[in-house]
């Protein structure tokens, strides 16, 4: 491929009017300075694989949302590399939407309920480009227009359900609900109750509301923010400030602090994540300092080891760039296999894992928020019922998320490419792409989550099992361990690690038992005295069950002989 070039002839699948949109917008620079003979470099190895990525969707038709956010991020990219713009200059030329503008979009939107609403129109609303609006929107409450859309739905049927006596369909049809199903889970994923149960609990407060001056506790935008929110499971705080019945916008959309203390939009960090750095696992990159909000991304090198990754609130991705042997234990399902280079494993939002590295490995892991897949799915994914989730996937061959996690890679190994506006719309973009190739509708929930337990709870359980592996442990026993009730411990290290104690404590116990039968002259008896198997039969039974292969075929398989 040429090593030089100009914006034009990219243009089949880098449109040039999207390098001037995001140079005048975002740059604050004159489109004639960003003309089609602008020269690109292609040595550039994240370019290029952002513009692989590119032509991929182009040559399989992949959804126009995924694509234009992609493209932005390329454009932002090559401004910011190639034309000595910095990403700070960038987010300081979008501006936040003033007063006036937040609340002639509360107007709109109020008087829209009842029919769709397209970004598009609010844009238009306001007689600038979707783009810019959107990135003015969430620079201003920090969340997505359409986000704040289904909140204000929400907001709307919930003065509804208080206030009135109108039937459940009556209120999905005023709120601009597909149905009153699509009015049930919704108003369940945002506020934790069915609109029957919420009805109920309001009612004997209704005379008060009506004869307030206010029409409900949710009857601002204020309050809209906050039920937004409470729908997210990673909640980002945003500094708000009352001027009526609108939000005044941040100062800044990045380093701002509420009037709590807090910080809004804050880094993405590896405390929040599920990676643990140790004697078998070294840091070698991250994204640590370079500002990213909605993506942290790391490059480990890993000796052989075994590692619980916790059930949190982000999708994990990993890959690495040679064939690489692992094994991983999950709610329902095994894997074990050889695993090509750049197989991508994705472990979705709330699913836990249990791996075990055979072999020294250099690996990538980007972690997406939950919170950012929610707001692009309630933007672009109207399915009715739910919300949709990325799957758990194992030794997945997709050539434009693997370009992707490329670019991701590359701009950690040089702190310049960094910059946060285009990550940013890179974010987006693997977003809606998982959303698009790698989801499903997620199951309704009527209960609020079982809480995890935190690092320090699930790492003394694991160095309990691991230090009583030959003993007959019990689920009390563990239970005591962090101070908790059977049931409470059982349901919590479920939603932890997505399997129960029991299943837990065999899969360790049979990891050791792997280790004591590569050595040849070890016998049976001897492996399952010190694993906690209760006798040589439960030890063949259980590691054919698990593994796939009697003791005996194992060693056969790694070339060891004896018994």
């Amino acid at each position: 491929m040429f090593k030089v070039c100009t914006l034009q002839d990219l243009s089949t699948i880098l449109p040039v009017a999207v390098v001037n949109e995001v140079a005048i917008e975002c740059y604050k620079i004159r489109g004639d300075h960003v003309g089609t003979a602008t020269p690109v470099s292609i040595a550039d190895r994240t370019l290029l694989s952002l513009l692989k990525a590119l032509k991929q969707m182009v040559n399989d038709g992949v959804s126009g949302v995924v694509a234009d956010f992609l493209a932005r991020a390329t454009a932002a990219h090559i401004l910011h590399t190639q034309m000595a713009l910095s990403g700070s200059d960038a987010l300081a030329g979008v501006p936040n939407l003033s007063t006036r503008q937040m609340q002639r979009i509360q107007e709109y939107i109020q008087g829209n309920l009842e029919r769709g609403i397209r970004i598009a129109d609010l844009a238009r609303h306001l007689g600038i480009s979707q783009t810019l609006f959107v990135r003015r929107f969430k620079a201003s409450i920090g969340m997505l227009p359409g986000h704040f859309i289904v909140g204000m739905r929400v907001q709307h049927a919930a003065v509804l359900l208080a206030d009135s006596s109108c039937s459940i369909a009556e209120v999905a049809a005023r709120s601009g609900f597909a149905s009153s199903s699509h009015l049930s889970t919704t108003f369940r994923r945002f506020l934790k109750l069915s609109p029957s149960a919420y009805r109920a609990r309001t009612s004997s407060v209704r005379k008060t509301l009506v004869g307030s001056n206010s029409n409900s506790s949710l009857s601002n935008l204020d309050g809209i923010t906050d039920v937004c929110h409470m729908a997210s499971q990673e909640p980002t705080p945003t500094d708000r400030s009352r001027r009526g019945n609108v939000l005044e916008p941040r100062a800044s959309p990045r380093t701002q602090e509420t009037k709590a203390g807090r910080t809004a939009l804050t880094e993405f960090v590896i405390e929040q994540t599920s990676l643990r750095v140790d004697c078998n696992v070294d840091l070698q990159a991250s994204s640590l300092g370079l500002g990213w909000t909605d993506l942290f991304a790391a490059i480990t090198c890993e000796l052989p080891h075994d590692a619980l990754h916790g059930a949190g609130s982000a999708v994990w991705l990993a890959t690495a760039a040679a064939p690489h042997e692992i094994r991983r234990v999950g709610a329902g399902y095994r894997y074990e296999r050889l695993l090509p280079r750049n197989a991508i494993s994705i472990c979705g939002a709330g699913d836990g894992a249990y791996d075990e590295v055979v072999a020294p490995v250099r690996a990538v892991h980007v972690y997406l928020r939950q919170q950012l897949i929610n707001e692009v799915a309630d933007e672009f994914f109207k399915d009715g019922r739910g919300r949709r989730q990325v799957r758990s996937l194992f030794g997945l061959g997709d050539p434009i998320l693997q370009q992707l996690l490329t670019a991701i890679r590359l701009s950690l190994n040089d702190l310049r490419l960094g910059n946060r506006l285009k990550m940013d719309h890179l974010s987006q973009a693997l977003a809606v792409y998982l959303l698009t190739k790698h989801s499903e509708l997620g199951p309704v929930r009527g209960r609020q989550q079982m809480p995890m337990f935190n690092s320090r709870e699930i790492g003394r359980t694991i160095d309990y099992i691991d230090a009583n592996l030959s003993s007959n442990m019990s689920v009390a026993e563990l239970a005591e361990v962090v101070g908790l009730g059977r049931a409470q411990f059982s349901a919590r290290f479920r939603a932890t690690t997505s399997m129960t104690p029991h299943q837990f404590v065999i899969i360790k116990r049979i990891s050791k038992a792997r280790q004591l039968i590569a050595e040849p002259h070890v016998d049976y008896s001897f492996v399952a005295l010190r694993c906690g198997f209760a006798s040589s039969s439960h030890l063949v039974s259980s590691f054919k069950r698990i593994i796939g292969l009697t003791p005996d075929e194992y060693r056969r398989q790694a070339g060891l002989t004896g018994k």
